[in-house]
């Protein structure tokens, strides 16, 4: 590790060419996933691909509140007891977990013998196949699990040991969050974030307003999600018959729910004590805490995404935080970025490679002056 203290900008067009290389930095889709819907469609089809299985050593950790959360270590403490390991912590999607191909994909790579880095995934109250054993799920932008786990990570390794967040769409929304509510006490040397919301409320307004976009993508998160509460429901009782839940909802109207905004009204608002789903975004999206973060924070967005669509960017928030790099790509859809394969696949996740060159970019050096703001 490098102990001399070196601009960010400076870095990244030294150890990031797949950002800043004229010739490198391009990001060149498959020939059949050409537009951002087909990308995002492929990305959900991947979970079957070979060569991107990872044995995770999973970890119950028991929360302040009394729940419970799920955390994916590779390698484990046990396979590679070197606590000098950079740590890459990963952060899913809406209903997702640490199996998802977009995670396991960079898991790959990011732990292979170029990099050498330790993984954990921090898997969502209820997700990645996990159980709940008190009547709470998470929500968009509740950060108090994460601070928890993160906290105790640290304090497992020793201080010098480099220690990154990764986040994806929800969960970067979370991770930036996170990052902007501790500012310079952040115990996260850098951060990466990915096809993230940013801006929760307007997100959800666009998404359901679109046409396309709310009969085909907010229909698939409301299955999603419905099928994660429903996995779980057994664990929301009667709120009249059961002390332990202080919020009033009905269960079987939130699993009729028309799309994630109707079930977020009826149900996730109310779980987290806000007066009406527009309160719950505005305070759950992290666009008004970009200008706060105080470590280098790496946003890769697709201005194609269909999901999460650009127009939800902090553009003006990132250009006044030097420690905020903006890098986009024409194309790559939510979470997809598919290029074409070789070697027996007809397509390969491009966006590991410069999140992984970012991640260890940060991991190796010892200080980072904060730069001109750079959009790439």
């Amino acid at each position: 590790m490098s102990t001399d203290k070196v601009n960010l900008i400076d870095l990244m067009n030294v150890a990031c060419p797949a950002l800043t290389h004229p010739d490198k930095a391009v990001f060149k889709p498959s020939k059949w996933l050409f537009n951002g819907h087909l990308q995002t469609a492929a990305m959900t089809k991947m979970d079957s691909i070979k060569g991107y299985e990872v044995d995770y050593s999973r970890e119950i950790v028991a929360l302040p509140d009394g729940g419970t959360i799920a955390l994916d270590w590779f390698p484990s403490l046990e396979v590679n007891p070197d606590p000098n390991l950079p740590i890459i912590f990963i952060m899913h999607g809406l209903t997702g977990g640490s199996h998802e191909f977009y995670v396991r994909s960079f898991v790959k790579t990011i732990t292979d013998t170029r990099h050498g880095c330790r993984v954990i995934v921090l898997n969502n109250r209820g997700c990645g196949f996990s159980e709940i054993v008190t009547p709470k799920l998470y929500s968009a932008g509740h950060t108090d699990d994460l601070r928890f786990v993160l906290q105790r990570v640290r304090d497992q390794f020793p201080l010098t040991t480099p220690l990154i967040g990764v986040g994806f769409s929800l969960g970067s929304n979370i991770l930036v969050k996170f990052a902007g509510e501790e500012g310079d006490r952040c115990v996260l040397k850098a951060a990466v974030s990915v096809s993230n919301p940013f801006n929760v409320l307007k997100t959800s307004e666009l998404l359901h307003a679109g046409f396309w976009s709310s009969r085909t993508y907010a229909r698939v998160m409301r299955n999603e999600i419905i099928g994660l509460f429903n996995r779980h429901r057994h664990m929301f009782k009667d709120p009249e018959s059961d002390a332990t839940i202080d919020f009033d909802f009905d269960p079987d109207s939130v699993a009729r729910c028309k799309n994630v905004r109707e079930f977020d009204d009826l149900f996730t608002r109310r779980m987290f004590g806000y007066a009406s789903v527009q309160d719950y975004y505005r305070s759950a999206g992290c666009a008004p805490y970009v200008g706060r973060v105080r470590i280098p924070l790496l946003c890769v967005h697709s201005l194609d995404d269909p999901v999460c669509l650009a127009q939800s960017i902090p553009l003006q928030a990132i250009r006044n935080n030097p420690y905020v790099v903006l890098a986009t790509t024409a194309a790559g859809g939510h979470l997809g970025w598919l290029a074409a394969g070789s070697g027996g696949h007809r397509v390969r996740p491009w966006l590991v490679d410069p999140v992984s060159e970012f991640c260890m970019a940060m991991a190796q050096v010892e200080a980072v002056d904060s730069p001109e703001t750079c959009l790439l």
